[in-house]
């Protein structure tokens, strides 16, 4: 797999695709573990703090997010953290309930 120049990933997006490749998916864990191994290996990683985690639970709060759609929220703080230009997801929808002001950012393959 090819990477964009300064590629970047939420550290927690590697367990979420974990999860999903090996719950949803049906693959085999060791199949899972090395394809994340291999694709997130040239990628910066960038990760939250506590204080960051809190800050996405009180703005999931302020706009009504509840549920999953949290894990979103913290992706993008990742995403601003990292001043993504472009920010990858097969659910802009909830991207863009946590972003308005990164709208033009978002994409979808």
């Amino acid at each position: 797999m090819r990477h964009a120049e300064g590629a970047a990933i939420a550290t927690h997006t590697i367990a979420e695709t974990f999860s999903v490749l090996t719950g949803r998916r049906s693959w085999r864990p060791s199949d899972a573990s090395e394809i994340l191994g291999t694709n997130t290996a040239p990628m910066d990683k960038i990760t939250l703090g506590y204080r960051d985690y809190l800050a996405v639970t009180k703005q999931a709060e302020s706009l009504g997010i509840r549920g999953g759609a949290v894990y979103d929220g913290l992706i993008l703080a990742c995403a601003r953290k990292a001043r993504a230009t472009s920010i990858w997801t097969l659910n802009g929808y909830h991207f863009q309930l946590f972003a308005r002001d990164l709208r033009d950012r978002i994409r979808e393959p």
